[in-house]
């Protein structure tokens, strides 16, 4: 009951869309380039202190005494996932733009 009408804390913007909306906007894309990177925390308690703070607009929504469990759960579930409790993988967008 503590995420009822939570809302995503972020936006992630398709590339190609994102260019498209630049271009909407009076820019030119003079280079668009996707990074699949990750940070590697060393520890799950160093990756762990990392997601405390990372995730304050989930944790936010609950008791105090519940926020570690929950962070505990998320990177016991990403860890699941990424097949590593002390990376974080993620995609990285940098676009250039001129005017137009």
């Amino acid at each position: 009951s503590a995420f009822d009408a939570f809302g995503a804390p972020f936006v992630h913007v398709d590339p190609d869309v994102y260019a498209a909306a630049a271009g909407s906007a009076g820019f030119g894309v003079e280079r668009l380039v996707v990074d699949d990177l990750e940070w590697d925390f060393g520890t799950r308690a160093a990756f762990i202190d990392w997601c405390t703070a990372g995730l304050v607009a989930w944790t936010g929504r609950l008791a105090p005494d519940d926020r570690a469990d929950f962070v505990e759960d998320v990177v016991s579930a990403y860890a699941d996932v990424s097949g590593s409790d002390s990376r974080f993988r993620f995609l990285q967008c940098r676009i250039r733009l001129t005017t137009t």
